[in-house]
């Protein structure tokens, strides 16, 4: 007589005890986010969680800012892990569930919850994105995030964050796995998600990614050094060349081994060599590949202090002593979604109005990506929140419901294209070029390939604003 095989709650289960032991190192902080019809969501995660996986779980939810909060009551009776309210300054700590306050900001830096009160207001309140993003930026690969029901897009632009920065995703389905429509459609349109599934079936993906963590520790140490390496990128290169038509060759070994890991964590692969022959074998695993390699993290005016610079030093000048007739020409490589181009344009408006100057400026925008590129075009933003000041959000946005699109006179400054730096002949006679999200990437012989074509680009006294560099 066979013995029967435990079901799906009890493996994850056993699964999640394993790695249990192994927290702090690989514990993942779990970030869930939900809107109207979250509670029966919430209620459902945390009846089918086991209480000692080893993994934090910070919940949050809109909020009347007006009224206590009754979630931990609400929910307290559905697990046995300790449920609380957020506390600033509260230390994340394994098998713990904490609920964001009403009227706050939570945020998560070195391991600690950052409560803040008041919350913005409410047509700049977007506390599961911002959430989200800290908890990317903290916790990398252990961070995950789960969008759960609710209506409009809050939690999209975080989860872009998390997938970025290695983290895990998931988005809760209708009956199937389809998304629920609203913020777990919105999630899955980025084409983000790893997985799309009932809250029901959320632990076990929690698990088995944490289980995957715990064993590529060890894994790395064993046959995933970066030397150990060199052949497996050199092939993954040349099939990507192949079938998307893009060479990554010249990209950082570091920054290829995390994205390529990704998606061998989602797939479930234990060596190279596995992962190597689905990318031979599947056009459609090249093509998450690549567009795992395109993921990037963008902002309307990200980073403030670059901005101020160019408003206070580079774009005066580009003003000083032009004839009407001399446009301004600006490029933005590796451009994402738009963001930082419809940015750059605004700035210039504002500087040319605060100068009585009224100039042509052309701002191309170019990306290897076509969806972003697509999306750039389109030029329809969810709701921003706090990322651009009110004044500024009145003056060049209007406002269409669940979107921010920018005004005619801005989109008419912006022309965006599908192009390749390495590969495509670069715009001539420019008398800017930002580049803050794109040589990070590239290792040093094709860092300084770019700053040639860069240098050959930009009109003699033009200004090249770059990021600053990290690994």
């Amino acid at each position: 007589m066979s013995t029967p095989k435990p079901d799906r709650n009890v493996q994850a289960a056993r699964r999640s005890q394993s790695a249990a032991s192994d927290w702090p190192k690989i514990g993942l902080v779990v970030g869930i986010g939900a809107s109207a019809g979250g509670l029966a969501a919430f209620r459902t995660f945390l009846t089918h969680i086991p209480p000692n996986t080893g993994m934090a779980f910070v919940l949050v939810q809109h909020l009347d800012p007006h009224h206590p909060s009754m979630l931990v009551d609400l929910l307290t009776p559905h697990t046995a892990m300790p449920v609380a309210q957020a506390r600033n300054g509260d230390k994340v700590t394994a098998n713990h569930i904490y609920i964001i306050p009403p009227d706050a900001t939570l945020t998560i830096e070195n391991g600690t919850l950052q409560v803040s009160q008041p919350a913005p207001p409410r047509e700049h309140r977007r506390p599961i994105d911002t959430f989200f993003a800290s908890l990317a930026k903290d916790q990398g690969e252990r961070a995950a995030s789960i969008v759960l029901s609710g209506v409009g897009s809050d939690g999209t632009a975080g989860l872009r964050a998390i997938k970025a920065n290695g983290g895990f995703t998931l988005a809760q389905a209708e009956f199937d796995h389809s998304a629920m429509k609203g913020m777990p459609t919105s999630a899955a349109a980025t084409g983000l998600v790893d997985h799309v599934v009932p809250v029901e079936g959320m632990p076990e993906k929690l698990a088995a990614y944490q289980e995957q963590l715990s064993a590529i520790s060890g894994w790395r140490a064993a046959q995933a050094s970066t030397e150990n390496w060199q052949a497996h990128l050199t092939r993954i290169s040349a099939l990507l060349r192949g079938t998307v038509g893009h060479d990554f060759a010249g990209y950082k070994d570091n920054t290829l081994i995390r994205r390529v890991r990704r998606r061998m964590q989602v797939l479930d692969f234990d060596t190279v060599t596995a992962y190597i022959e689905r990318l031979e074998a599947d056009a459609h695993e090249a093509d998450l590949l690549f567009r795992e390699l395109l993921i990037g993290v963008t902002q309307f005016f990200r980073d403030p202090e670059a901005f101020d610079a160019l408003r206070v030093t580079v774009l005066p000048a580009l003003l000083k002593d032009r004839g009407p007739d001399e446009a301004i020409r600006v490029w933005v490589p590796g451009c994402a979604t738009g963001e930082e181009v419809y940015s750059l344009a605004i700035l210039i408006k504002e500087v040319m109005t605060a100068a009585n100057v009224d100039l042509k400026v052309q701002i191309f925008g170019t990306d290897l990506d076509a969806g972003a590129i697509a999306v750039a075009r389109a030029a329809r933003y969810r709701k921003m929140g706090s990322s651009i000041s009110p004044d500024r959000l009145h003056r060049w946005f209007a406002d269409e419901g669940e979107v921010h699109c920018p005004v005619k006179a801005i989109r008419e400054m912006c022309i965006f294209s599908v192009h390749s730096i390495v590969r495509d002949p670069p715009f001539s006679r420019l008398d800017l070029i930002s580049c803050r999200n794109l040589m990070i990437y590239l290792n040093s012989e094709l860092q300084h390939r770019v700053i040639q074509t860069f240098h050959y680009a930009l009109k003699p006294g033009g200004y090249l604003s770059s990021g600053r560099q990290k690994a």
